[in-house]
């Protein structure tokens, strides 16, 4: 495997690193040092810029591999990602959150495996949470290795959005099949695509990426992802019996969820709705899962974590072991 950044035959990158900026230059600074300080070098990063301030950051580095491209107006994370990718050159594309780190041999590591293994189409690590300076290994609920049928996985678990390598294929397909819209969830979407395909993912459980977590991030996701996730689902339909049961029990869930904050910011007749619907889409009796995604604890119990991180790593390693399952 060539670390030279300049080896490719015929100057196309091998790897295209993602990023979706928008107004934290502190964090995109970390995450290009991050790609640009891997030991796989065939690479290029591609900075598609929501807030379109961000340009001196990606300057700063100095290097032909980090391409900026600044977006006439933001339209959102979904959008962004479309932007990124649209410019990316490589044959294999990675996502990076703009407040996320990768270890030095991520890439080292997953390009390795599908470069081995033609088959595989998405490639995928632990990754470390950092809550206030503090690292807490986030381990996967998979075996490790290969897993030729991913769909139940992904419905029930899902992958972490800044651990991933796919080919570029896999990204092609997905967007003349299920075109990922502004309302939707770009990962989640990517991850649904590559698995309802039937495409090959491989799980390394060593934590090579890491996800800033932090309260303001925090707010904005339980105020705006249930309605994304929604959206996101109601894009899908399942022809395996039992995916399709996850899938609305899920859809059902994340009703309850905005529900939960409709009736938080007291718009009463949207909340009535949402969990008339939640009902409506169950495949089974609602149980515990729609309680604790109703009442926001979820993100109640993140900011918490957030602010006592020597206590998350156990209540993380406890919520593994009582987690209610999606289909009651």
């Amino acid at each position: 495997m060539s670390l030279d950044p300049h080896t490719s035959a015929d100057g196309v990158p091998e790897v295209s690193v993602l990023i979706r900026a928008h107004s934290r230059p502190q964090g995109l600074a970390a995450a290009i040092g991050s790609a640009l300080g891997q030991t796989y070098g065939d690479l290029e990063v591609v900075v598609s810029d929501d807030s379109g301030e961000l340009g001196p950051v990606a300057a700063g580095f100095d290097d032909r591999r980090v391409l900026y491209h600044r977006n006439l107006a933001p339209a959102g994370p979904a959008a962004n990602l479309r932007h990124a990718a649209g410019r990316a050159r490589g044959r294999l594309l990675a996502m990076l959150s703009d407040d996320d780190r990768w270890l030095p041999t991520f890439l080292e590591t997953t390009v390795g495996h599908l470069q081995r293994d033609p088959a595989l189409g998405v490639v995928f690590t632990d990754d470390l949470l950092e809550l206030s300076g503090r690292r807490i290994h986030h381990r996967l609920p998979y075996a490790p290795g290969r897993h030729d049928r991913f769909l139940p996985q992904i419905l029930d678990h899902s992958i972490p959005a800044s651990a991933s390598v796919m080919r570029r294929v896999v990204w092609e397909e997905g967007e003349r099949s299920t075109p990922l819209r502004d309302e939707m969830v770009g990962d989640l979407t990517t991850w649904l695509r590559a698995a309802s395909a039937g495409r090959s993912f491989y799980y390394v459980p060593e934590p090579l990426a890491i996800t800033r977590v932090h309260r303001g991030q925090i707010s904005w996701s339980e105020e705006t992802l249930p309605a994304r996730i929604v959206d996101t689902l109601d894009a899908f339909r399942f022809d395996d019996p039992v995916c399709e049961e996850l899938r609305l029990a899920r859809v059902s869930e994340f009703l309850f969820a905005r529900a939960g904050v409709n009736l938080r910011r007291r718009d009463f007749a949207a909340a009535r709705s949402d969990i008339a619907r939640a009902r409506g889409k169950a495949p089974r009796r609602p149980g515990i899962r729609a309680l604790l995604a109703f009442a926001g604890l979820r993100g109640t119990a993140m900011r918490w974590g957030a602010a006592h991180p020597r206590v998350m790593g156990p209540a993380l390693s406890l919520w593994r072991r009582i987690r209610p399952p999606v289909l009651p």
